[in-house]
């Protein structure tokens, strides 16, 4: 079954946040354990930058991950230092762009609007590791295993 991997975007992008996994000590090189709960899992691909206007939206899933969505495709993305994740709707992400394309080194910008104005955090974008659906299994697949 294809699944589109889809978000909302507004703007520069409107981050709908969810509450964190849990963060004793962020790794970038570890493996995402939060993208399981969204049904998709890593190909072992990846890509060093993503083309800024084809970007269709950004989700903060955890600290320092965020899965970027681009033609129907699903990418992780974990920041090479960890990236305050900031529970909530009004959460907005920004990117300082020196060409057309959010890469690998790209500076971002994650902001929340606390009612007293916005507090900021800046996080540097990792590679972008492709994202493929996990199959859902009906109840006759697990009667064949």
């Amino acid at each position: 079954m294809s699944r589109a991997l889809k978000f909302t975007a507004l703007s520069l992008g409107v981050l709908l946040a969810f509450p964190a996994q849990g963060n004793a000590r962020y790794n970038p090189n570890a493996p995402s354990t939060a993208i399981a709960a969204y049904g998709f899992r890593e190909t072992g691909e990846t890509r060093r930058c993503l083309t800024y206007t084809e970007l269709d939206g950004v989700l903060q899933i955890a600290t320092g991950e965020f899965l970027f969505s681009m033609d129907g495709k699903g990418y992780l993305n974990k920041t090479l230092s960890s990236c305050t994740f900031y529970e909530g709707q009004d959460t907005r992400v920004g990117f300082k762009l020196e060409t057309g394309n959010v890469c690998r080194n790209t500076i971002m910008y994650v902001s929340r609007n606390r009612g007293r104005g916005w507090t900021r955090s800046r996080c540097t974008l990792g590679e972008f590791r492709e994202l493929e659906p996990v199959a859902e299994q009906t109840p006759s697949d697990e009667q064949q295993q």
